[in-house]
């Protein structure tokens, strides 16, 4: 055990080792306040974070709002290696996004070609990986978005398939479900635990180089194309 200096700012917390800890990629970090009580996330992986350059747009992919169809169209325009992870990554993860230390490992391995980074992850955690590329956000309204979460749980998950819409949700054990509690907010956001994540995702939301509407996706890839000289189609798949 050890006394860590910890601090805050917009891409996360910072934690200061003492000089006698020495850590490698993949160690566990049990982080507990000095009452005993673990923050939220710990233990954490320790990786390096690195900062890239040539990568030009961050997408901050709010799961239920268009961004497999706006992943899928920057794919399609520039090729697999454009995007990461791009669809070749995600189908040996069966879909899903990995975690973000697991995301910072693969990115190191295979960043040369990558001019666009996507994942459920939220603003801190992307900009830490390139602070000065644009970032790239599509929002939906709250009550559809989570409607179409609770849709696609009842197809896809099996332990959902014969389970209501409530139960799902976890409303009803009073345990609810993390991606029905104000996602896009906490998404946006850059605030500590605890924090405004209202005010913080308002702030950042207006440093965004873009932000989409899901209701309005073939506008919004206009205005994108127009922007960025993109000649993006528009194509929308909703699932």
């Amino acid at each position: 055990a050890a006394v860590l200096g910890l601090s805050h700012d917009e891409l996360g917390f910072r934690f200061e080792l003492p000089d006698f800890i020495s850590l490698k990629w993949g160690d566990r970090i049990d982080v507990r306040t000095q009452e005993g009580q673990a923050l939220s996330g710990s233990p954490y992986i320790h990786s390096e974070t690195k900062a890239y350059e040539s990568i030009q747009f961050l997408f901050l992919h709010i799961p239920k709002t268009a961004g497999t169809s706006f992943r899928t169209e920057l794919e399609r325009r520039f090729g697999e290696g454009y995007v990461f992870p791009g669809a070749h990554y995600l189908k040996q993860l069966n879909g899903s996004y990995p975690s973000i230390s697991t995301f910072r490992h693969l990115l190191n391995e295979h960043h040369e070609n990558v001019r666009a980074v996507i994942g459920h992850y939220n603003y801190a955690e992307l900009r830490s990986v390139a602070p000065n590329a644009a970032t790239l956000v599509f929002l939906r309204e709250p009550v559809d978005r989570v409607i179409s979460f609770l849709k696609h749980e009842k197809r896809l998950n099996p332990w959902a398939r014969d389970k209501s819409f409530e139960e799902i949700s976890g409303l009803v054990n009073g345990a609810a479900n993390p991606q029905i509690l104000n996602l896009q907010t906490r998404m946006c956001s850059s605030a500590p635990p605890g924090g405004n994540h209202l005010e913080s995702a308002l702030s950042n939301l207006r440093e965004f180089e873009f932000v989409g509407l899901t209701d309005r996706y073939n506008e919004s890839i206009q205005r994108f194309n127009s922007k960025f000289s993109f000649e993006l189609s528009g194509s929308l798949r909703l699932n």
